[in-house]
């Protein structure tokens, strides 16, 4: 299930319900050729192809998909949208290793897997599934490398790791619009001290994936930009200047 709008002049938004929050799939029209930004999970590539065609889009139109980071529900769909549209897919070069399938997606053993699934959502106040599967969706060749700094059309490509090694948001300094994709919720979500073993346990965990300096320093660059629209991956749209004086005090 998806549902589809035009955001800006050459900027559409795809999106996917039905597993944990929204997915929110990016659609530019650029020089490099109709590019999607992110793919949600590996379920929803039929969606998203639907999605596609309600925008008035024909399969082949699509020519690059831009992975943000390497997390599942952001690569999930890219093996089967790439199949089915001949799209080329780019990502940073320090999570392309795990996209691609020359690095294993670790994950703890099942009980404790659950366990944090479990309470990922209850933080959220969603579910997630626990079909381990969706974790760990099939490898996809990463045929573009990307880095701090690269154009990608109108849009610049800001190396923001923390939430993952390669993370990357993409800036369009004309139109003042950030891509994001997780940006918001994770600096919002950097956890307090934890209490309790199983809350020291879980921050432990989750230390392995995340490092928390270098979130905040992404946090901090991005906040900084001069951008009045901001795009994320799991919210709707938000237009900034309403909440800009409060998010430039709290991470700028």
């Amino acid at each position: 299930m998806s549902d589809v709008r035009e955001l800006l002049p050459g900027l559409q938004v795809i999106v996917c319900h039905g597993i944990g929050p929204e997915n929110d799939i990016y659609l530019l029209q650029t020089d490099e050729g109709l590019t999607m930004v992110d793919t949600s999970w590996l379920t929803h590539a039929g969606a998203i192809m639907e999605g596609l065609q309600a925008l008035g889009w024909r399969p082949e139109d699509l020519k690059w998909i831009v992975l943000t980071h390497a997390h599942p529900d952001h690569t999930g769909a890219a093996t089967g949208l790439a199949q089915l549209t001949g799209a080329k897919i780019a990502a940073h070069e320090l999570d392309a290793p795990v996209i691609s399938g020359e690095k294993r997606r670790w994950m703890p053993p099942r009980p404790l897997r659950n366990l944090l699934i479990q309470r990922l959502g209850e933080s959220q106040s969603i579910t997630y599934p626990t079909d381990v599967a969706l974790w760990q969706p099939p490898p996809v060749k990463v045929d573009r490398l990307l880095h701090d700094g690269d154009r990608w059309g109108g849009w610049q490509v800001i190396h923001s790791p923390g939430h993952t090694p390669g993370n990357i948001s993409l800036y369009n300094a004309a139109q003042k619009v950030l891509i994001a994709g997780n940006w918001l919720m994770a600096a919002i979500r950097q956890p307090r001290q934890p209490r309790g073993p199983l809350a020291r346990l879980i921050h432990a965990l989750a230390a392995q994936f995340v490092d928390f300096g270098e979130m905040r320093a992404s946090t901090r660059r991005l906040a900084g930009l001069d951008f009045d629209t901001l795009l994320l991956s799991h919210f709707d749209p938000v237009t900034f200047p309403p909440i800009a004086a409060q998010l430039k005090t709290r991470f700028a």
